[in-house]
């Protein structure tokens, strides 16, 4: 795929600035520290459940038993707050780091430039895409850890008093995986679909609404399947494969929109008249 090329000029000219951006908009000890004494307990915790659903390690010990309980208490609620918390942080990242891509051309005046090369639409909105994806990796891996530990965790309270079958355990977490990043796609191509649309009225509330709605759908359908993983029904396992091709089906039809758009200098801005 060409998009994901590291020739392509456009990928590796964005991915350079938004690195760019990444590394100045965290400095500051402060907020480092910060992140870390906010995320590490619900990180650790997650790994911990993690680790002991795939190696069936009984967790009822360390949760209900004094001192411990304490600590494995504190860890959870810090995994369920920061799992939602995270997501809708990187998520309100990743839209506004997708959109700068764009009005930024259009604010320098170079949108209509890149319009000219040779490269084609498609080139031009999907380099900008996978440079988003890739400068915000990080943020997206920390994001399906955490969420891989929330579902492993429901996953054992919905199999309890049994304990979870590892194997079961893992497809839940590779679907879980492939929603996720599934989600991150939707999320950038969202991000550069309004103002490469020439911030379209439609266009802009189309997106929105749509933002919300798969936000919505991917916690409901992760906290569904992490519940109820342990008594596999096939109406939950079409619900499961509908929502991952819903979000690969409107992130290939949202992609297709901005390079309709895009081909059309609808996001240029229009000459002030006198």
């Amino acid at each position: 795929m060409t998009f994901l090329a590291v020739d392509n000029p456009v990928m590796r000219a964005e991915l350079k600035h938004q690195r760019h951006v990444m590394r100045t908009s965290r400095s500051g000890w402060f907020w480092i520290v910060l992140a870390v004494v906010m995320l590490l307990p619900a990180f650790l915790s997650a790994l911990t459940v993690i680790v002991a659903g795939l190696l069936r390690i009984n967790l009822l010990p360390v949760v209900f038993t004094p001192p411990f309980n304490l600590v494995a208490n504190i860890g959870l609620v810090s995994l369920v707050i920061m799992h939602f918390a995270l997501y809708i942080v990187v998520t309100l990242v990743t839209l506004a780091l997708a959109a700068s891509s764009i009005t930024r051309e259009q604010t320098s005046r170079t949108w209509e430039s890149l319009l000219l090369t040779e490269m084609s639409a498609r080139q031009i909105v999907l380099g900008k895409w996978w440079a988003t994806l890739r400068a915000l990796w990080g943020d997206h891996v920390l994001v399906l850890v955490l969420r891989l530990g929330f579902v492993a965790w429901l996953h054992w309270m919905g199999s309890s008093p049994d304990q979870p079958d590892p194997m079961r355990l893992l497809i839940v977490l590779l679907v879980v995986t492939v929603l996720t990043l599934a989600d991150n796609g939707l999320t950038t191509v969202i991000g550069i679909l309004p103002p490469v649309s020439g911030r379209n009225p439609v266009i802009l509330t189309l997106a929105l609404a749509l933002r919300l709605m798969a936000s919505v759908g991917v916690l409901v359908l992760t906290s569904v399947i992490g519940l109820l993983a342990h008594d596999w029904t096939p109406l939950l396992m079409i619900a499961t494969l509908v929502g991952m091709a819903g979000c690969v089906v409107l992130t290939a039809g949202a992609a297709r929109l901005a390079e309709w758009a895009a081909v059309r200098n609808l996001a240029s801005p229009q000459p002030n008249k006198s």
